[in-house]
């Protein structure tokens, strides 16, 4: 679900219960204009530290996914993400959510 976030407020948008994604991962354009892709348990709160932080560049755009099932299940979603766009080195992310010796987690059985 695509939003834009305006005046560091939380997300808002369409999702199961016509809303944003409470618990899941959000991606969103920084402020180096590479994308940055996060997880958390409560999304909008986290979105709103980002914005207060300056990480968050006002009216972006967000993007999020509910992911249910806990962090591990939320990293291992997030760093697929990461993966899609081309790996760490072409986000905004400082580390991948899923270390060498977790690896495993991100094979398909």
């Amino acid at each position: 679900m695509m939003c834009p976030l305006g005046g560091g407020g939380a997300a808002a948008g369409g999702g199961a219960a016509g809303g944003a994604a409470q618990q899941g991962i959000y991606q969103f354009n920084g402020r180096s204009g590479k994308p940055y892709v996060g997880q958390s348990r409560n999304i909008p709160s986290r979105l709103a530290q980002h914005a207060r932080s300056g990480k968050l560049p006002p009216e972006s755009e967000v993007s999020t996914t509910e992911v249910v099932g806990g962090k591990t299940a939320r990293e291992i979603v997030e760093q697929r993400r990461i993966n899609e766009l081309g790996g760490i080195e072409n986000v905004e992310n400082e580390r991948n959510p899923i270390g060498p010796k977790r690896r495993h987690l991100l094979d398909d059985d």
